[in-house]
């Protein structure tokens, strides 16, 4: 699958879609494809300053939605 993989302090210019396997879906879960997403205020804050932190386990795939 694609997605948004952040590991250090990225400017918007530089965010990329990545390959990244899929998820094993686990009993209770539900596997949903994704046809569009967006980034909100939230993960600017992650990917200006946050990203930075010691608490944030890197690579990180944002979204909290």
């Amino acid at each position: 699958m694609k997605a948004v993989v952040l590991e250090k302090v990225t400017p918007i210019e530089q965010i990329k879609l990545t390959e990244v396997p899929m998820p094993q879906v686990k009993p209770g879960w539900v596997l949903v494809k994704v046809r569009a997403f967006g980034l909100n205020h939230s993960e600017k804050v992650l990917r200006t300053l946050e990203i930075e932190e010691s608490y944030i386990k890197k690579p990180v795939i944002p979204g909290i939605e």
